[in-house]
């Protein structure tokens, strides 16, 4: 995918149980990453790496993690079109939360990048922090994304239209009192919950849908990503939310 930075981190990765590019997959896993990365650094611990080995080993299945550094609804749907040829039954996904949360301007530019690209000038820019001190010891002004109505079903019909089924991930919410290694800004915890209403509202606009409700998680080692406890809290929500949502006997 051409449109934004490129990850070079260590959950850029992907994944499948087959070892040929395959025309079609049972199933899209798509995750930022959250869905690898671990304390320790090892992707294997990771709950989306961990459901598609225990749940869909019967199944052809693409995991596709941290594609670009700002992995959003954005990167999806550019993916979904740069590989148009390839097709698939199921979708299941954590994005949403680097589409929300606050950043510098430099990385909006890079959101905005992907979303014009896929969806056009239907969002807006807003400040919601200022002079917050970043990891450079610099004071910076910090932003957001916001999405209308018209960009969320936009989003809503491409991804209803290329799957038959999809599982929505949300975020965890945490209170300004949480204790993390990493200082986030006050305006972070506010856009958590803004994350869980686009969500939310993005499950209204597609016609087979589940969320999978990670909000009380609270096993988090930096705030954003889980540790051990939180990833098999993680993997344990997400497959009872399969197992029920699909009818199997898995």
């Amino acid at each position: 995918m051409p449109i934004g930075e490129d990850s070079t981190s260590n959950e850029n990765i992907a994944i499948s149980n087959s070892e040929l590019l395959l025309s079609h997959y049972d199933y899209l896993l798509f995750c930022d990453s959250r869905g690898l990365q671990t304390a320790t650094q090892n992707i294997e611990d990771g709950f989306c790496y961990q459901f598609a080995k225990s749940y869909l080993a019967q199944n052809s299945f693409l995991l596709i993690s941290r594609p670009k550094n700002l992995t959003t609804f954005a990167t999806l749907i550019n993916f979904l079109k740069e590989y148009k040829d390839i097709s698939f039954e199921i979708l299941i996904t954590n994005l949403g939360l680097v589409d929300f949360t606050p950043k510098k301007l430099s990385n909006i530019n890079d959101s905005a990048m992907q979303i014009e690209s896929s969806l056009g000038g239907n969002f807006l820019v807003k400040e919601v922090e200022k002079e917050f001190r970043i990891s450079s010891g610099d004071s910076s002004s910090l932003y957001s994304i916001e999405y209308g109505e018209k960009i969320t079903k936009e989003i809503g019909q491409i991804v209803n239209n290329s799957f038959t089924k999809q599982f929505i991930i949300n975020t965890p919410i945490l209170s300004k009192d949480y204790i993390s290694p990493r200082k986030r800004p006050a305006s972070f915890y506010k856009q958590l919950k803004i994350t869980n209403i686009f969500l939310d509202q993005l499950s209204l606009a597609i016609d087979n849908s589940t969320i999978v409700d990670f909000s009380n998680i609270q096993e988090l080692y930096d705030g954003i990503h889980f540790n051990s406890t939180g990833h098999k809290e993680a993997l344990r929500k997400l497959s009872e939310s399969y197992i029920s949502s699909l009818g199997t006997d898995l």
